[in-house]
């Protein structure tokens, strides 16, 4: 169960860091218990949670009702809270705009996703995913498919968004890996959700770094700090300063800029 848990949350960790991303976990328990404030944040993430009870329903429709974009992959809320297989769909499907026609086999297919993703264009091409191929769109917008099954739905509800991604991500290309367009199709989500990392990391080709992380905090007012970490041999800042590796910082970094190798 625990490594099924890390096949599934991995991928995501690692796609939300290779956007410059960073994230914070909640859990059914703090939600039923009131103790989750979904007002601080643009995007939910539901990674592979098929068991949904009504308590994390509620949460996830109050949470688009009011703005926010929750971002599932395969088999959203097709179970209970106690793992107990619903007898019609999902209990989201009317968000993310679907219709799960059952409980059949996953299937492994090479896949296409293209489109606009608020106002970006967004084209990708996926190996060998694991996908839901018992899912019908009924509303929403469909960008790409593995051949008859949808990819991606992005339904837009009042003042909110529900996107389906309808395979595993850790079946899918890793985001820093031979194909950087993975990053920017997640990219493109989150920026429709309003969030969008103002930082970039280049190499002298102006392509996106592999396996670095950049990272800011908010140390004070006015005061933001840039962590680099990675296999490079040197990093540098158009104002020419050389932050060695593994590690560096740099202090009052606003606005931040884009910074590629020397």
């Amino acid at each position: 169960k625990e490594e099924k848990k890390k096949r599934i949350h991995k991928p995501w960790h690692r796609a939300i860091r290779t956007c410059g991303l960073q994230f914070n976990y909640t859990t059914d328990r703090r939600i039923t218990r009131n103790e989750f404030d979904a007002s601080a944040y643009k995007v939910m993430i539901l990674a592979q949670c098929e068991a949904i009870g009504p308590e994390v329903e509620k949460a996830v429709r109050e949470f688009v009702a009011g703005g926010g974009t929750v971002i599932a992959d395969v088999r959203p809320g097709l179970r209970g809270a106690r793992g107990k297989q619903r007898e019609v769909g999902g209990v989201l499907d009317d968000l993310f705009g679907v219709r799960h026609t059952g409980s059949a086999p996953a299937k492994q297919s090479d896949g296409r996703i293209s489109g606009r993703i608020s106002g970006r264009e967004v084209a990708v091409e996926f190996k060998d995913l694991i996908v839901n191929p018992a899912v019908d769109p009924m509303k929403g917008e469909v960008l790409g498919s593995a051949g008859e099954t949808p990819l991606c739905i992005v339904n837009e509800v009042g003042r909110g968004r529900a996107i389906l991604l309808n395979f595993a991500l850790w079946s899918s290309r890793h985001p820093t890996a031979e194909d950087a367009r993975v990053a920017d199709f997640l990219s493109a989500l989150f920026a429709s959700a309003g969030i969008e990392w103002p930082l970039e990391l280049l190499d002298k080709d102006g392509l996106r770094h592999r396996n670095i992380e950049v990272m800011r905090w908010r140390t004070g007012p006015g005061i933001e700090v840039v962590a680099l970490s990675g296999p490079v041999d040197k990093t540098e800042w158009e104002g020419g300063e050389v932050l060695s590796p593994p590690f560096g910082t740099k202090g009052n970094a606003v606005p931040p800029r884009t910074v590629a190798d020397a």
